[in-house]
């Protein structure tokens, strides 16, 4: 049960983030916007695009009012265009450590989608092979995670 409350709190904070960056947007906090979209990335990089299909259907199978339902929970239609936008904006503004992180993310998403040439490329087009060594602990642990 305590599970399912932690899962409700990930929809509560990433529908947060969203509005705190709209409302960042306003002000020129682009590295703070980037430290901001680096936390929503840890929550949204590892879902495959199949498991928002099947909650929205079976929400709607369920029946009641589904639109209230819904609507707490967050849902992200282009996964991908969504994560691109994302690490654009963090490799701009972020420090080194954020940005390798960031791509790694990003890394292991194409690849969670079968889109292997596009994680081998950008594997290969930042040099990651060469940098990870110098990382932190949590960023050659993603590495690991990016190429197996």
């Amino acid at each position: 049960m305590e599970y399912l409350q932690r899962i409700n709190d990930e929809n509560v904070l990433l529908n947060v983030i969203d509005k705190i960056l709209d409302f960042l947007a306003e002000f020129d906090t682009e590295e703070l916007r980037a430290r901001i979209m680096v936390i929503k990335l840890t929550y949204l990089y590892y879902k495959h695009d199949s498991i928002y299909e099947k909650i929205k259907d079976r929400i709607k199978n369920k029946g009641g009012d589904s639109s209230e339902k819904l609507n707490k929970i967050y849902f992200v239609d282009d996964s991908q265009k969504l994560i691109d936008e994302i690490v654009k904006h963090i490799v701009k503004y972020s420090p080194p450590r954020m940005r390798v992180k960031a791509t790694l993310n990003q890394i292991y998403h194409h690849a969670l989608h079968n889109r292997v040439r596009e994680a081998r490329d950008l594997l290969m087009k930042t040099h990651m092979a060469t940098l990870i060594s110098s990382q932190p602990v949590e960023n050659q642990i993603l590495y690991n995670r990016s190429i197996t």
